[in-house]
């Protein structure tokens, strides 16, 4: 694992989580409070791949809050270092993955951009690394700290191993290049 990535060499990069510490910190707690029980919202269907976990999705209000801090805080940033423009926020997820679950391996299809948060201090856990597929076909197995946002080409294969102990939160933001 490289914390000095790049995207265009790499298909993926870390950014410095303390940097959007604030719009995160909102982000996280939309998604937490939205208790709504109306229809999870996504713009465009992502599959849910084998996630043993559990996963929250949001319903549109909280999506449309959630959207507007992302477009303001984070996407500038995320275009600025994949050279990609134009994205659009499709899908925010949060996952929770106890002893023994995983994500298992899988690409995305349409494109996505990928940004993943492990909210500061929710999370205390072995395993559950990121295990991601480099266009030259090198596998490597990605790690979270408490300080990063791992920003990720979707459409690689890539999973999560097994949490071996613990409990591993993250939020998930995918965004695509807009039709």
């Amino acid at each position: 694992m490289s914390k000095n990535a790049n995207f265009q060499q790499d298909q993926y990069f870390y950014l410095d989580r303390s940097s959007y510490e604030t719009a995160l910190k909102e982000i996280n707690e939309l998604v937490d409070s939205d208790v709504s029980g109306k229809d999870p919202y996504e713009r465009v269907w992502i599959p849910e791949n084998q996630v043993t976990g559990q996963l929250k999705k949001i319903d549109q209000d909280t999506f449309l809050k959630v959207e507007r801090i992302f477009n303001e805080s984070l996407l500038p940033t995320i275009e600025e270092n994949t050279g990609l423009s134009n994205l659009e926020l499709v899908g925010v997820r949060k996952n929770t993955l106890n002893s023994g679950d995983l994500v298992s391996a899988h690409g995305d299809t349409l494109g996505y951009v990928l940004l993943i948060d492990i909210p500061d201090g929710s999370s205390v856990y072995e395993g559950g690394n990121v295990i991601f597929k480099k266009d030259d076909d090198e596998v490597v197995e990605l790690g979270i700290e408490a300080n990063d946002l791992l920003v990720a080409k979707c459409t690689n294969e890539h999973g999560v191993s097994r949490v071996t102990k613990g409990q591993r939160e993250s939020l998930a933001f995918f965004a695509k290049p807009r039709d």
